[in-house]
């Protein structure tokens, strides 16, 4: 059984101790993509490293609106990796819901699939703080199609997979707050 100290207990050291341990090991399987634990450790670096040079810092709340998939967990260890915390939407959400959320979260960055953009189109001009979409496209030109009429900048999902793979300098501590979960808010808003 692996024993950790008790400052080796946060998900950004677990991935990275287990793809010291045992790198070609199968960490992830998706339909017919299988990644090993280096694999999955270097694309969350990568990722991590992506968003501290757009100026992330520690403690900053990202919002994450994806489909499973293996972004959803590349952005949620990246953000671990980084310091950051994640705050995954419900993909229903939409409309006065889904802009609570965001500003109530006080995210000044977004994940979020293509087809969803539309979305955010609508209560954009209720979300002061949002600086960048970040968008991963399902289609081809998705951010074009979905993305009519947004006034916030959008990136490529695949300009986070370009960062440095190495281990982000960032200090994250098993006590730090890692994710921001709000409740389905089916009797009034979301807590």
């Amino acid at each position: 059984m692996l024993q950790l100290a008790p400052s080796e207990r946060a998900l950004s050291y677990l991935l990275k101790i287990q793809a010291g341990r045992i790198p070609d090991r199968v960490a992830l399987k998706f339909r017919q993509f299988e990644f090993t634990y280096a694999e999955v450790n270097a694309t969350a670096n990568r990722v991590a490293n992506s968003f501290l040079a757009m100026g992330a810092c520690k403690g900053d709340r990202v919002c994450i609106m994806l489909p499973n998939s293996p972004q959803f967990l590349f952005s949620w260890f990246g953000l671990a990796k980084a310091g950051l915390i994640e705050v995954p939407v419900n993909l229903a959400f939409k409309g006065d819901l889904l802009q609570y959320i965001i500003d109530h979260s006080g995210a000044r960055t977004m994940v979020i699939a293509d087809q969803l953009l539309d979305r955010i189109t609508l209560i954009q001009d209720g979300l002061p703080a949002m600086e960048r979409l970040i968008v991963l496209e399902t289609e081809p030109g998705g951010i074009q199609k979905y993305g009519q009429g947004l006034k916030i900048p959008a990136l490529n999902f695949d300009q986070l997979l370009a960062g440095d793979p190495s281990e982000p300098a960032v200090e994250v501590r098993p006590t730090d707050l890692g994710g921001l979960m709000y409740t389905s808010g089916t009797t009034g808003p979301s807590k």
